[in-house]
C-alpha cells in the first residue's frame, strides 16, 4: 500500500502535518442537538436507576423534639464586671452543653437503662451508642435560650424515650457536676481564706516588733547623728584643701630648689626669721661699730700708719664674710625648717581627714539602716494592704458561690420529647430531583465528552471551523433502500443545480475553467458528485467535459460503464490524441474523458509538461472541466492536478472524514497554490442538521452503487 504522507512530503518538501485543533468552540446546545439520543439514553438509564434505589433504600422517617433551656449569667450577681463580654461567653457556654449532650459517656449511660435497653433498634445494634449518636442533632436556636434536642429512626415511642432518658440523664449530670464544682471552688476559697488571714497576722506582728524595737525615722533633721554631718563634712572638705594646698608648696619649694638652687630662691619671711639671729645681729653690731670708729680717726689723731687703721679693712672683711656665711646657715635652716613645717601640716591633714571620714561613714552607716528599716515597714504596710484586699476578693468569691448554690439551674426542661403520630420527614422527594438533576449532568456530560472526544466531521459548523473555507453545500444522507443509481441522480439533480448555480455566479476566470473535485480519503461520493455537477452545468447550455483522473479506481469510468476505454492515461503517454479518446454522451450533452489503463506510472505522465500543454489546448474547446480527482492523502495526483485546476472542491463525508484527514488535506492543496473555493460536507443526517440542498443521496445497500458513491 502507497504511504500517502511519504509521496506528498516527496513532491512538495513544504507540506507539513497538522496538528489537530479540538472543537472549543462547540456550544453544549450543539452538542446535545447532535447527540441527543445519548444524551435521553444515559440520562433515563441513570434516572431509573436512582429512582429506583431511592424506592428501594429511602423510607419516610420519625423525628422527634425536646427543648432544653440554657439561661445566660445574670451580670449584676456573678460577675460584677460591666466589662464583660455576656454574648461571647454565652455562646461558648452553649457550644460545651451542646459538646456535653452528644458526648458518648452521656449517651451510654442513658442507653444502659433498662427502659432503654429493651428497645428493638437498640438491642440489635452492634454499637448502641454509635446508633443513637448519629442520628442525633443538637441545635441552637437562634435569638433564643433554647437547645434542641432531635433523633431520627422508624419507632416515634422508642425515639421519644430515649430522647427524654438523654435529656434526664444530662439535667442529673449537670447538677452533680454544679454541685460538685461548687463544693470544690468553696473548699479551695476557704483554704485560701484561712492562708490570707495567717498572712495579714504576720504582717502585722512584724510591724509591731519594729515598732517595740524603735523606729528611727531617716526624713528626722532633729538627731544628733543628722546634725553633726553638716559640720563633719565642712571638716572633710578643709582637711583634703590643706592636704593639697601644703603638697603643693612642698612640691613647689623642691621643684625651685632643683632648678634655681637655694641661694636664688625667694623666700617670703627669710628677712625677719634672719633678723631675730642672736649671732648675726652680733655681726651686724661689731661691723657698724668699726664703721663708727672710721669717723673718729681724725678726731682722734689716728693717721693712715695707725695699726688700728690699717687692719680695719681686714676687720670689715672678716665681719661680713662672717654676716653673707651666717646668712646662708640661716637661708638653709629657713628652708628646712619651711619643708619640715609643710610637712607636718600634710601630715596633719590626712589625720584630720581620716577621723572626720570615718566619723562621716558611721553617720551615714546609721542613716542607711534607717532608711533601709523605713523601707521594710513600706513594704510590710503595702503587703498587708495586698493581702487585706486579696482576702476581700475571696470573701466576696465565698459570696457569690453561696448565692448561686441557692438559685435555680441554668439548664432546665423546657419540653418534653413527645411521638409523632404520622412520619414527619420525607427525603425521598428531595432525592428524587437531586437523582434527576444527577441524571441529566450525567447525560449532558457523556454527550458533551462523547461530542469533544468525537473527530469526525458531523456537523456543518465543522467544515469552517477546522478548514476555516466556505461550506458550499450539504447533502442529506437518504435513507437506506433499494435504489437504483438513475433514481439517485435524479434525486441529486436539485442539489447539484444550486451548487451549480452558486459556481458559476462566483466564477472570475475568463475562458474555460478547470474545476478539480477531491477529497482527503475514499469514500467521501466525489465521483457522484462529479458526475452531476456536470449535468447540472450541461443542463444550463454550458460545454462541459468531464475527466476521470484516478487511474487506481476509475469510480466515475465505472459509473458510466466506460471501463476498458481508452482515455486520460493513453493521451498523457501520447499513444492518441485528446479528441479521439474523448467520448461524446448525447443523452446529457456532455463530453467525458474516462481514466484509461491503470498504471503505476501515472503520476510521472501528470508531471509531463508536454502532456499538460497539450491538455490545456483542448481544454480551450470548453467552458466548464471538471476533473474527478484521486484523494489527497491517497497520493500526489490530486495536488498535482490541483496546480493545473483554477478552483478545487473538497468533498467531505459526515461522520466518515476525519477532522485531521480534511485539515491536513487543505493543507497539502494550499501548500501547491491551490485555490480551495469551499467545502461540500455529504451524507448530512437530516433529522439532527435542517439545512442543505434537496434531498441528497445516497446507495442505501447496493454495494456496488456504494463503492460508487464512495470514489
Amino acid at each position: 500500500m502507497v504511504d500517502t504522507h511519504d509521496i506528498i512530503t516527496s513532491h512538495f518538501p513544504e507540506a507539513v502535518e497538522v496538528t489537530a485543533v479540538g472543537s472549543e468552540g462547540e456550544g453544549l446546545a450543539t452538542t446535545l442537538r447532535e447527540r441527543w439520543k445519548s444524551f435521553v439514553l444515559i440520562a433515563a438509564i441513570v434516572a431509573i436507576i436512582s429512582l429506583g434505589t431511592i424506592a428501594l433504600t429511602v423510607e419516610p422517617q420519625y423525628e422527634v423534639r425536646a427543648l432544653v433551656r440554657v439561661a445566660p449569667i445574670v451580670r449584676p450577681i456573678m460577675s460584677r464586671d460591666l466589662d464583660t463580654d455576656i454574648s461571647r461567653n454565652y455562646n461558648s457556654y452553649i457550644a460545651t452543653q451542646r459538646g456535653i449532650l452528644t458526648s458518648p459517656a452521656i449517651i451510654d449511660e442513658a442507653v444502659n437503662h433498662p427502659s432503654i435497653k429493651s428497645c428493638a433498634w437498640l438491642v440489635d445494634a452492634e454499637d448502641p451508642v454509635q446508633s443513637v449518636l448519629e442520628p442525633l442533632k443538637v441545635t441552637h436556636q437562634r435569638n433564643s435560650e433554647h437547645l434542641r434536642v432531635s433523633l431520627t429512626g422508624r419507632n416515634p415511642q422508642d425515639l421519644a424515650n430515649v430522647v427524654n432518658r438523654l435529656i434526664t440523664v444530662y439535667l442529673n449530670h449537670h447538677e452533680d457536676e454544679k454541685r460538685q464544682e461548687d463544693e470544690r471552688a468553696l473548699s479551695s476559697l476557704r483554704r485560701e481564706e484561712a492562708d490570707l488571714e495567717n498572712r495579714l497576722k504576720l504582717k502585722s506582728e512584724e510591724l509591731r516588733q519594729l515598732a517595740d524595737g524603735g523606729l528611727i525615722d531617716a526624713t528626722d533633721g532633729s538627731s544628733a547623728t543628722w546634725l553633726g554631718m553638716p559640720e563633719y563634712r565642712t571638716m572633710l572638705t578643709s582637711a583634703k584643701k590643706n592636704n593639697a594646698f601644703a603638697k603643693a608648696q612642698l612640691a613647689a619649694v623642691r621643684s625651685n630648689i632643683d632648678e634655681q638652687g637655694a641661694e636664688k630662691m625667694r623666700l617670703p619671711g627669710l628677712e625677719e626669721f634672719t633678723g631675730k639671729d642672736p649671732e648675726l645681729l652680733e655681726l651686724k653690731k661689731q661691723l657698724r661699730t668699726i664703721l663708727l670708729s672710721a669717723h673718729t680717726d681724725e678726731t682722734m689723731g689716728r693717721g693712715a700708719s695707725h695699726p688700728e687703721v690699717r687692719s680695719r679693712p681686714h676687720m670689715v672683711d672678716a665681719i661680713e664674710e662672717s654676716i653673707v656665711s651666717r646668712k646662708q646657715v640661716l637661708r638653709d635652716e629657713f628652708i628646712a625648717r619651711m619643708i619640715r613645717d609643710l610637712e607636718a601640716t600634710i601630715d596633719e591633714a590626712a589625720i584630720t581627714e581620716t577621723i572626720v571620714a570615718d566619723a562621716l561613714s558611721s553617720a551615714n552607716d546609721e542613716r542607711v539602716g534607717a532608711v533601709r528599716q523605713a523601707f521594710l515597714v513600706d513594704d510590710i504596710k503595702h503587703e498587708r494592704a495586698q493581702v487585706e484586699k486579696t482576702l476581700f476578693q475571696v470573701r466576696n468569691q465565698i459570696w457569690t458561690v453561696e448565692v448561686e448554690q441557692n438559685r435555680m439551674s441554668r439548664v432546665t426542661l423546657r419540653s418534653k420529647a413527645v411521638a409523632p403520630s404520622k412520619p414527619n420527614i420525607d427525603k425521598r422527594l428531595k432525592y428524587a430531583a437531586v437523582a434527576l438533576l444527577f441524571s441529566f449532568s450525567c447525560g449532558a456530560g457523556i454527550a458533551l465528552f462523547r461530542g469533544r472526544m468525537d473527530t469526525l466531521l458531523r456537523h456543518p459548523s465543522h467544515v469552517t471551523q477546522q478548514l476555516g473555507v466556505p461550506l458550499l453545500g450539504t447533502i442529506q444522507q437518504v435513507p437506506k433502500k433499494k435504489s437504483s443509481i438513475e433514481e439517485l441522480d435524479e434525486a441529486m439533480t436539485e442539489p447539484t443545480r444550486s451548487l451549480s448555480t452558486a459556481l458559476t455566479a462566483s466564477c472570475k476566470t475568463k475562458g474555460p475553467r478547470k474545476l478539480l473535485i477531491t477529497s482527503p480519503t475514499s469514500g467521501s461520493g466525489k465521483s457522484s458528485m462529479t458526475w452531476n455537477l456536470a449535468r447540472s452545468f450541461a443542463d444550463s447550455g454550458r460545454r462541459v467535459l468531464v475527466i476521470d483522473s484516478d487511474n487506481d479506481r476509475q469510480g466515475l469510468t465505472r459509473r458510466l460503464d466506460l471501463f476498458g476505454k481508452v482515455g486520460l492515461l493513453e493521451t498523457l503517454a501520447n499513444k492518441i490524441s485528446v479528441e479521439k479518446a474523448i467520448i461524446k454522451d448525447h443523452k446529457h450533452r456532455l463530453d467525458v474523458l474516462p481514466a484509461g489503463e491503470r498504471s503505476p506510472g501515472f503520476g510521472a505522465l501528470l508531471m509531463n509538461r508536454d502532456a499538460q500543454a497539450l491538455l490545456c489546448k483542448v481544454f480551450d474547446q470548453y467552458d466548464d472541466i471538471l476533473i474527478d480527482s484521486p484523494p489527497v492523502l491517497a497520493n500526489s495526483h490530486a495536488v498535482i492536478l490541483a496546480v493545473l485546476a483554477d478552483e478545487t472542491i473538497l468533498v467531505l463525508r459526515s461522520g466518515q472524514c476525519e477532522q485531521a484527514e480534511a485539515r491536513a488535506a487543505y493543507k497539502y492543496l494550499s501548500t501547491v497554490g491551490a485555490n480551495v473555493v469551499g467545502a461540500v460536507l455529504n451524507g448530512v443526517d437530516a433529522k439532527q442538521h435542517v439545512y442543505g440542498y434537496g434531498y441528497g443521496y445516497g446507495y442505501g445497500d447496493h454495494e456496488a452503487d456504494n463503492d460508487l458513491a464512495s470514489v
